[in-house]
């Protein structure tokens, strides 16, 4: 990855009456970083990526003073919790716009670079691919809200590019008023990236830090590399001692087209087919072990992510078993509550079938003799 500017650097855009009192300006740092802590874990869990955001400078300004700092290109991500507060914002510089875009779409990686250095505009499918981004940072902001966000959950257009300097196609997000402003400075995979600017209406944020919400995470939700994480595609699976003994099996659960590519892409591996996580229980119950594990999730079926989390914990067969789950709604709820159980690696139920394969063909590779 090429070398990034310099984080800016906002001591000139700080408002002369202090918006914030000392023990504010500390709930605000506390506020944002956690933001920056679910955010990160979350593209973690959508990119495959070992992602890090750490915020190093937290400030108050009005629209006005904000505006001028805006990139000339690149795209904001938005979140409404409420109709009376403007939305919060996450805004990317054009580079790292498109860097998460085909990430998020799983394209190839040798195209990374070309896509980095090409000019402007966004590319016409880089929005739609950012949605999902979005989504997840929904989830980090979410969680700090005691508010309804109810409206926010069927809610278009969640992604606004910003072409030439200007809201592209879209109205003004920045309402006049005044922001909570972070400034964070951003690796992915230990290489530096753009920042992430992150824009919080500040009676929103006061609200929150008020509030008092999202302080308890849950012991689970510390940032996790997923090639740290048995639960991840990329942890190692116990080599085998003989050459002629079988290896485990891949369990596909309600993933037809998936199942069906990984037989051909895996000849090697037996492929079990399950209609249900119950059938997965029955197989577990009767003494057998699979050597990794891809199940479908239907949209709202946490009943479903916690009956996995709890076979991983209790049946012998899954200890210490990757787990892949295909969400068919990878934001928000499911998001956070995955990773509260521990299940990292997730993918969404869209992604075309090679792009699971090499997700997981690090997890089945034979370890050399």
């Amino acid at each position: 990855m090429d070398p990034v500017p310099p984080p800016t650097d906002m001591s000139s855009t700080v408002t002369d009456a202090p918006l914030l009192s000392k023990a504010q300006g500390k709930a605000s740092r506390a506020l944002l970083e956690r933001v920056c802590k679910r955010l990160a874990e979350n593209l973690q869990m959508l990119l495959g990526q070992k992602i890090r955001l750490q915020t190093h400078s937290v400030t108050t300004v009005n629209s006005s003073e904000l505006r001028p700092h805006l990139p000339t290109d690149g795209a904001a991500l938005r979140v409404s919790l409420e109709s009376e507060f403007p939305p919060a914002l996450a805004v990317l510089e054009l580079p790292l716009a498109r860097y998460l875009a085909h990430l998020a779409r799983m394209g190839p990686a040798d195209e990374l670079k070309a896509l980095r250095d090409a000019p402007p505009p966004l590319g016409a499918e880089d929005p739609q691919s950012l949605e999902s981004v979005a989504g997840f940072f929904s989830v980090a902001v979410g969680q700090e809200w005691d508010g309804n966000q109810g409206d926010q959950e069927d809610a278009p257009n969640n992604v606004v590019t910003i072409a030439g300097a200007s809201w592209d196609g879209h109205p003004d997000p920045l309402d006049e008023g005044e922001w909570l402003w972070g400034e964070t400075s951003c690796t992915i995979e230990n290489q530096p990236a753009e920042g992430i600017r992150i824009l919080i209406p500040l009676e929103l944020a006061r609200r929150m830090m008020s509030a008092g919400a999202g302080n308890d995470t849950g012991p689970n939700t510390a940032p996790t590399d997923p090639a740290d994480d048995q639960t991840s595609s990329r942890a190692a699976v116990p080599s085998l001692m003989e050459d002629d003994e079988p290896l485990p099996p891949v369990v596909c659960i309600s993933t037809p087209q998936v199942s069906e590519h990984l037989v051909h892409t895996f000849p090697e591996r037996e492929v079990k087919v399950f209609d249900n996580i119950t059938a997965l229980h029955t197989f577990l119950a009767a003494g057998s072990a699979p050597g990794l594990v891809i199940a479908r999730i239907a949209s709202g079926d946490e009943s479903a992510i916690r009956f996995i989390a709890q076979l991983k914990q209790v049946a012998q067969g899954m200890r210490g078993c990757p787990v892949m789950l295909m969400l068919d709604d990878p934001v928000r709820n499911t998001v956070v509550l995955c990773g509260r159980l521990g299940l990292v690696n997730a993918l969404p139920s869209t992604v075309e079938p090679d792009v699971v394969a090499r997700r997981i063909r690090p997890a089945l590779r034979r370890s050399p003799a």
